[in-house]
Order: structure tokens, then C-alpha cells, then sequence
């Protein structure tokens, strides 16, 4: 911390609140993990970063039992920091995002695909309320008009600055910066343009003895597998050979704006968090664990929605943490607020803060998770949605069908009620149980009829499923 960094603190600290550092000391020690609290009452807010990864699972980490990949800075920060085990995504990268930056459940957020509705309010707005400067660089997404509604972009969505690289190209591709399309001469690499413009958000707002909130929302290592920078053949495009690559080059840029943390004096208060917004494309199949694990994204399997969470802080954390508890991307944004002491001035989230597990306390670990996932409305024979919650031991999806997912992770073998053992009529009772808190009228959710015959290629049509009776 710096002497600018103590006046903003000595100025601001009213405004910010009781910091939960102070507080957190009280809380029960414990339940995940090997961590500990190491609290100064009048330290200044912490500095937040999120990576948020494209299409990553936890097969493309070292530090989760990864064969293939190369991730000396995610390995780095996890043995440095707490590795939470089972974090579940959203099936596909929009529904996770709205979830990571509205705190709140797909059902209740999730108008359609690539749609952020005007008004709603983000991470990125509780950042600003706090005093802290505001960044997101990388992919955005939501802010496709439907049915003449137009979404939200970045300086509506509580971010004071922002460089987004346009869709899943990585080469001479478009770049927009504070909403304004800007020309590179050529050949130039988007995510680099972005990190760049990472690196100096961190480096400015450090120079500025102000706190600051840089979301990094990484497009890589999403298809279209492009050859990087660091790759022997660079003309390489459209390769899954590529994809090493480019889970190795997301790593790297990630240990650049580290490297600026560092350089610039406020890397010991800075909580970095880092995760994937679903599985690896399905197309991806890599070694992990002893076995070989195909990538998961816009599956409904609960396994497959299972990304890496790693969470580091100087000081606060005991190296080499780990915790069992679930985690669901909603309790990302209650857990930064957490962390700036701003919880409880944040109303209608649907997510938990899991910061005391953060720093070795027990906390109030949630019981299960939940996924929604609606179609993109084009049509009957795309995107097809579902709904399902879950524990570490069982899900229960739209159609009632209970998965004893501890044995059966690929959800082969599913249990209807008519065939439920004690065992899993009291798992379905509890789940159900959650369910009833939900009331979700999934009319405009696109699900295969099973009933209906296939066509010539194989494929059952898709239908609109009214309210489920669970």
C-alpha cells in the first residue's frame, strides 16, 4: 500500500464501510481447508481482479489434476491461494456471465440469449457506489437487441473503462475501446490489445492511490483455436491442435497483469479470483486425473459444469488451501461485496459469499446449486433448454429425473419417482424441497420431446415446455 493508496483511505473510509477483514476474526475457524485470517482493522479496500476464463474446465489446470496444459500462473496462484473444488457453471458463456455480474439465478435474469436488460445492476455498479475505478477488458456479449429491446453495454453496465475484442477471432480482429471502434495496424493479436490495456488500468489506478475493480473476461481459449503469439506455427487457425496453445497463453496474460500488481506496489491488496464461465468445448477430449475427460460445455450433466475457482490473497490465505464446499456462480458477486464490506447494502441477491471460506472460516456453505439454460429462440431445432439443481450427491432435473450423480457422473442411469429406493426418495424430496423456493415458469424454455420420433439424421424435435410439475 502506498502513502496515495492511505490518504484516498483516511478520505473514502466512511463511504466504503467497516471493512470485513475486521469482522471476519470473530467468525467460527475451520470447515475448508487449511486457511487463516491475518486482518489489519484499518486496511484500505482491497483491489479486485477477475479473470474469468472462455470455455475452460477443470481439466486445462495443473493445479486441479490437468495432463496437457501448461498453467504456471494459475498452478502459482492456487498453491499461493485456496482451490475450491467443486464451483459449478452455467452451461454456456452467456447465462454464466449474467449470473457472475447480477448475483442473481438464470431464471430470474435471463430475458434471452446475449441480452442484458437496461437498468440492471452489476458488479460493476456496486464497484462504482464503493469508490473504486472500474475496468472490464476482453468479451462482453450482452448487448444484442431482441425484439426491439436493446441490451446494455459496458458504460452501462457500471464499467468506467473497457476494450472488447468482437467475436471469437483472435487475429486483426475488431477492437472497440470505451465504445469506440479502434484500427491496429496489422498483424496484431486482440487479447494482447487487451491486456495491454489491462495493464495499464492496474498501473494508473495504482499510480492514483485509488481502489479498483478490473474484470478481465477473457474470449480465450475459446474456438476459433487460433494459432498465438507463442506458437511454432503461427498461420495455424481453426486447429484443435491450437488449443494448448492458447489455455497456456491465457495463463500468461493473466501473469501480466500480476506482474503489474506487483510492480506497482498493491499486489499484498489485491484479491485476485479466478474461474472458468463453463466447461471445455465439447470437441476437446484431454487427459486429467488418470483419465481421459471430454470437454463439457452446453451439457446438462452436472459434472460437466463443474470449472476451476481459484482465489488468491496475500496474507489472508494459507498456501495450498482447498475447500469442498459447492460453490454456484452466483455467489461470486456477494462474495467481492463481502470482501469490500458492502453485503449487506446489496438487496435481492440470490447467491451466498463464500468469503469466510475464503479465509478459513466455516461460513454458511449453500447445499446445492442450480442451472437454467433457455434457447437462443431461434427456431425448434436449436438450443435446446433445461433446468436442474444439485448436490455433491444427487440432481434432479426439469423432467423429474432424479441422477445419483456421486456414482453415476455421466448421469447415465436416471431414477424415476416410480423407482426411487429410501435413499433416493429422500434425496428427492430435499431437492424438491429447494425447488418449491423457485417457482420457475419455463414456458419459453426449448426441451427435446422424447416422446416424438427421430428424423433421418437422428434428431427429436424440439418443443416448448410449459411450467414443470415437479
Amino acid at each position: 500500500m502506498n502513502s496515495k493508496q492511505n490518504a484516498w483511505w483516511n478520505v473514502q473510509r466512511q463511504d466504503v464501510g467497516t471493512i470485513l477483514l475486521a469482522s471476519t476474526i470473530l467468525l467460527l475457524s475451520g470447515a475448508c481447508a487449511e486457511a487463516q485470517v491475518a486482518a489489519a482493522p484499518d486496511q484500505p479496500p482491497p483491489n479486485i481482479v477477475f479473470f474469468l476464463a472462455d470455455d475452460l474446465g477443470v481439466e486445462c489446470v495443473g493445479a486441479y489434476g490437468g495432463e496437457a496444459y501448461k498453467t504456471p500462473v494459475l498452478d502459482k496462484m492456487a498453491a499461493e491461494g485456496i482451490r475450491f473444488e467443486h464451483c459449478f457453471a452455467g452451461p454456456s458463456c452467456t447465462p454464466s456471465r449474467v449470473a457472475l455480474m447480477t448475483g442473481k439465478y438464470n431464471h430470474r435474469n435471463y430475458i434471452n440469449f446475449s441480452m442484458l436488460p437496461k437498468g440492471t445492476r452489476t458488479f460493476g455498479h456496486m464497484m462504482k457506489d464503493a469508490g473504486y475505478r472500474t475496468c472490464i477488458v476482453s468479451k462482453w456479449q450482452l448487448g444484442s437487441g431482441y425484439q426491439n429491446t436493446q441490451g446494455s453495454q459496458p458504460d452501462g453496465a457500471g464499467f468506467d473503462q473497457s476494450c472488447m475484442k468482437q467475436g471469437n477471432t483472435y487475429w486483426n480482429t475488431e477492437m472497440t475501446i470505451n465504445g469506440e471502434k479502434k484500427e491496429f495496424p496489422e498483424p496484431y493479436y486482440g487479447p494482447d490489445i487487451c491486456c495491454d490495456f489491462a495493464v495499464d488500468f492496474v498501473k494508473t489506478s495504482a499510480g492514483a492511490g485509488q481502489p479498483f475493480f478490473l474484470y478481465y473476461a477473457f474470449n480465450l481459449p475459446h474456438w476459433d483455436f487460433d494459432a498465438t503469439p507463442d506458437s511454432a506455427d503461427l498461420t495455424s487457425r481453426k486447429e484443435d491442435k491450437n488449443f494448448p496453445d492458447m489455455v497456456t497463453y491465457t495463463d500468461k496474460l493473466i501473469g501480466r497483469v500480476i506482474a503489474q500488481l506487483e510492480a506497482s506496489g498493491v499486489r499484498d491488496n489485491t484479491l485476485l479470483i479466478f474461474t472458468g464461465d463453463n466447461g471445455t468445448a465439447s470437441g476437446i477430449v484431454s487427459p486429467y486425473r488418470g483419465t481421459m475427460r471430454r470437454g463439457g460445455k452446453g451439457s446438462r450433466r452436472m459434472d460437466d459444469a463443474r470449472v476451476p475457482l481459484i482465489v488468491d490473497w496475500p496474507g489472508k490465505i494459507k498456501p495450498g488451501a482447498a475447500c469442498n464446499d459447492i460453490i454456484d456462480f452466483s455467489d461470486i458477486y456477494p462474495t467481492m461485496a463481502d470482501a469490500i464490506g458492502r453485503l449487506d447494502q446489496e438487496e435481492g441477491l440470490d447467491g451466498r459469499s463464500f468469503l469466510p471460506q475464503v479465509l478459513g472460516q466455516v461460513g454458511t456453505p449453500r447445499t446445492w446449486v442450480a442451472s437454467y439454460f433457455k434457447g437462443r429462440d431461434r427456431g425448434p431445432n436449436k438450443n435446446a433448454g433445461f433446468f436442474w439443481i444439485g448436490d455433491l450427491e444427487w440432481k434432479l432435473d426439469y423432467m423429474g429425473k432424479l441422477f445419483h450423480v456421486n456414482e453415476d457422473p455421466r448421469e447415465t442411469t436416471p431414477i424415476l419417482a416410480a423407482d426411487d429406493t429410501p435413499e433416493s426418495a429422500a434425496a428427492r424430496k430435499r431437492l424438491q424441497t429447494a425447488l418449491t423456493k423457485f417457482d420457475i415458469n419455463c414456458r419459453n424454455l426449448w426441451v427435446i420431446d422424447q416422446k416424438a420420433k427421430p428424423d433421418s439424421r437422428g434428431r427429436k424435435p424440439v418443443i416448448l415446455h410449459g411450467k414443470p410439475t415437479w
